[in-house]
């Protein structure tokens, strides 16, 4: 298989489809997410101006082939320098390398935006995903069991988390 040059770079608005399908994609084929309902394109360009979000795209030939950001873990202010990360690649370009290019391209954004602790969030039978957080560094740190309900069937999620050196403390 040939593999296209790609490059990750910041989300622009007018991704915001390309990423969402992406993403409605991966709630069609289940197995990624607890989401069961599509997410608009709209949802994601509101988060590309928030300033405590990251959206970062692989694009290849001029298309979009996979998302990942960055998101505050918690509204609370105690968890102010957490986020979560999730990253999402397009079925015809799995197996390419652009997930890890990605998780790796969020750890090293995560002090600039103030984040000291990432937290993912990965169904246990996705192997392929836990193995790509692991490669990056994360560490697995438990495992909810039956926390949601898709499909007619009980999901466990394995937690893993990540520490990211931060010159500045929180506020």
């Amino acid at each position: 298989m040939t593999v296209m040059a790609s490059s990750v770079r910041g989300a622009r608005p007018a991704d915001a489809p390309a990423i969402a399908a992406i993403y409605d994609a991966a709630v069609a084929r289940g197995g990624m997410t607890l989401d069961t309902h599509p997410i608009t394109a709209t949802l994601y360009a509101e988060q590309m101006a928030a300033s405590d979000h990251l959206l970062l795209v692989v694009e290849v030939a001029g298309r979009v082939r996979a998302w990942g950001r960055l998101v505050p873990w918690s509204a609370k202010h105690g968890y102010r320098s957490s986020a979560e990360a999730s990253v999402f690649v397009a079925l015809d370009a799995v197996r390419q390398g652009h997930g890890l290019r990605l998780l790796n391209a969020l750890v090293e954004a995560a002090p600039g935006l103030g984040y000291h602790h990432i937290v993912g969030r990965v169904w246990t039978e996705n192997t392929s995903s836990l193995a790509i957080c692991l490669e990056a560094g994360f560490e697995q740190v438990g495992v909810q069991r039956e926390v949601g309900r898709v499909g007619g069937r009980w999901v466990d999620v394995t937690i893993l988390q990540r520490i990211v050196p931060s010159d500045t403390p929180p506020a």
